[in-house]
């Protein structure tokens, strides 16, 4: 049996910092990149280095927009390996935008780390080669290509041919729907299917850092819940992944940690058990 789709890192804990507002302190992620931590404090194990492609993604006061209208404020954040996370908040809030801008899509200031390597002002191309794919709002697939076509050009920058093969053989297991829809064209499949598709490809890529970007946006619910429950296995088996949901409490219920985006700043992370009950969450995600 070959590799599995992703690398497979040992996962972590990481525990939520309270701010004198009473909302949890982001800071804790960008000491992680060595800017220090307050006088007896140890900085955290999110940004400790390992080998490249395996370590944490560590984010530092990222900022980005389009022209001149700034839409990111500089943003922290940390994926631990083995975590799923999630980004949450309404829309417009700049999160689409950030994944563009840690896949290399949208020029950026800050900095971005995967393990040992620094990642900010690379092409996506390398950025991929780093391990870190994109699967991005919309689909985004070559609809005149087969859905094995565009299987196969989500491995377009490995090597192993043999491996490849046999994670064909893995995502068609992961999305059964795909075995059977092999040699149709990928506009031919319905909106549940082109997401699977979308998914499967991006893990063709063997991802160190899968960024997910509203994997349940048009998709009917009974999809929707096929596809967190194999985004929860793959990270039971090591998937690391920061995930956009528009859906907060599917989000919160899939995830380890959680993050909340306000008008291109961050607003509050922390443990998504905790944000699932915090009263400002409720109030203005959940409905509750």
């Amino acid at each position: 049996m070959s590799e599995p789709l992703h690398q497979r890192p040992a996962n972590g804990q990481h525990a939520a910092r309270e701010s004198r507002e009473g909302w949890p302190d982001t800071e804790c992620d960008s000491r992680s990149l060595g800017t220090g931590a307050p006088d007896g404090e140890e900085t955290p194990a999110c940004g400790s280095q390992s080998a490249p492609g395996r370590g944490a993604l560590v984010v530092e006061r990222l900022s980005a927009g389009y022209g001149g209208l700034a839409v990111l404020h500089e943003v922290s954040l940390c994926v631990k390996p083995g975590e799923l996370v999630a980004l949450i908040g309404p829309n417009g809030a700049g999160k689409t935008t950030l994944l563009r801008a840690l896949s290399g899509l949208l020029p950026c200031t800050g900095r971005i780390q995967l393990g040992q390597q620094a990642l900010q002002g690379r092409s996506p191309r390398q950025i991929v080669q780093a391990g870190v794919i994109h699967c991005p709002e919309g689909r985004q697939l070559f609809p005149d290509l087969s859905v094995e076509d565009n299987l196969r050009l989500g491995a377009h920058l490995r090597r192993d041919r043999e491996a490849v093969e046999a994670d064909v053989e893995l995502v068609c297991e992961l999305f059964p729907v795909l075995k059977l829809r092999l040699r149709q064209r990928a506009a031919s499949l319905s909106g549940g299917e082109q997401q699977m598709l979308a998914i499967a490809r991006s893990l063709m890529g063997r991802p160190a850092v899968l960024l997910l970007d509203e994997p349940s946006f048009g998709i009917a619910p009974l999809i929707v819940g096929q596809l967190f429950d194999v985004l929860r296995e793959l990270n039971v088996q090591g998937l690391t992944a920061l995930v956009v949901e528009q859906n907060a409490q599917l989000a919160l219920a899939a995830s380890q940690r959680a993050y909340v985006l306000e008008e291109g700043r961050i607003a509050l992370h922390g443990p998504s058990a905790e944000l699932a009950h915090h009263e400002g969450v409720r109030a203005a995600y959940l409905g509750l």
